[in-house]
């Protein structure tokens, strides 16, 4: 009986250990599941807030142009009105000399007909006085011919009185007719290039509105970016803690690193602070940039184990290397992945092509080195290049 309950106690007991191993297998596995789940949820967020942000910009740009080539129309249209608004000054000038000169004539020519009419009003008044009667009156010959002479004067400076008159009139009706028409046509163009300008500011207005509404969208998608961005962030800082407390038994491969970009040694961007290309505000660049073109071939900086081979939306194409003793190097943005996760590489083995996914402006390699779960300066481990 003792023997039977014993046997029970230590099946009982070799169960609770099995269950105990199998739950201490499981919950990493299901860790890490959780986590890559949840890695795979963020990388899908800020991928699609990436395009709504390219999406916005790009609809922004649009919009600017379109705005910049109606403020361009504008500013043509003022120049326009300007030049419009100098020659009615001009035309109101000049109309104001011609209005005066066209008095100072009309003063003249009814002047002249006032002293016509008295004249003739005279002449009926003192009976019936006719040029012929005034030549028939002469006393002599020479009184005749002199008479004759001074009728003729009279009768051709009446002629020339008359005409004189009628013309000046008929100058004076067209001047006026021709400067109001002249001033009627430039004030008409005017009124319509202020028509023209008044709709473009309506457009540049409403333009101007719409990149209000587009740079707030940008905004809010600049916040969930950061947020997606931290929870990234806090990924990588679990990525950096399980590489440097999974190397406590692991040493350092050792060595300098070698430079990951053979023949390609220019760097854009150094490592520290800079305007970051998304958010455009100030943030740390956690490594160096180094450009080349699309296609040249990226290298191991040290032996180690690739620990990440895949894309990130901000990173792109990218790979992670442990190299044991807290070391680990980032290289990202390729064109193409030459390794996966889990496979050993040497020191200068290709792994990568130099590419510009992600969030990249251009092809150049993004190199990162992290100590102990921390960022640090890459050029601090090259001895030469």
């Amino acid at each position: 009986m003792k023997n039977k309950t014993k046997s029970k106690i230590k099946a009982i007991v070799a169960v609770v250990i099995v269950l105990v191993m199998l739950l201490l297998v499981i919950l990493p596995l299901f860790s890490g599941t959780v986590q890559a789940a949840t890695e795979k949820e963020l990388k899908q967020k800020q991928e699609e807030l990436q395009k709504k942000i390219d999406a916005e910009e790009e609809k922004k740009d649009e919009v600017a142009t379109e705005k910049e080539k109606l403020d361009h129309q504008i500013t043509a249209l003022h120049s326009e009105i300007s030049v419009l608004n100098d020659n009615i000054s001009k035309l109101d000038s000049e109309i104001g000399k011609k209005q005066a000169e066209l008095e100072a004539a009309e003063a003249k020519v009814n002047m002249q007909d006032d002293l016509f009419k008295k004249r003739i009003q005279v002449m009926s008044e003192q009976g019936n006085w006719n040029y012929i009667e005034i030549l028939f009156s002469s006393s002599s010959i020479n009184d005749f011919f002199s008479n004759y002479e001074i009728m003729t004067e009279l009768l051709s400076y009446d002629k020339n009185l008359l005409n004189t008159m009628k013309e000046a009139k008929q100058v004076i009706a067209d001047s006026k007719a021709s400067i109001e028409s002249n001033k009627a046509e430039v004030t008409a163009d005017k009124d319509e290039l202020a028509s023209k300008k008044s709709n473009l500011s309506y457009l540049s207005n409403q333009r101007q509105q719409q990149i209000n509404n587009i740079t707030a969208n940008v905004e809010e998608y600049q916040k969930q970016y950061e947020a997606a961005e931290r929870a990234m962030n806090a990924l990588k800082s679990q990525l950096s803690g399980s590489l440097s407390s999974s190397n406590g038994s692991v040493k350092y491969v050792g060595g300098t690193f070698t430079w990951p970009i053979p023949g390609y040694s220019n760097i854009t961007s150094q490592y520290g602070y800079r305007l970051h290309p998304v958010l455009k505000v100030n943030k740390l660049h956690t490594g160096v940039d180094i450009s080349a073109p699309t296609g040249a071939q990226v290298v191991a900086a040290n032996g180690g184990t690739v620990t990440k081979a895949y894309y990130n939306s901000a990173y792109g194409n990218m790979v992670v290397i442990d190299h044991g003793g807290g070391y680990a190097t980032l290289y990202a943005h390729a064109s193409a992945l030459l390794v996966s996760s889990g496979q050993k590489v040497s020191k200068g083995q290709a792994i990568m092509k130099v590419g510009s996914t992600g969030n990249s402006t251009g092809p150049h390699l993004h190199f990162e080195v992290l100590i102990n779960g921390a960022t640090s300066n890459p050029m601090n481990q090259f001895s030469a290049r």
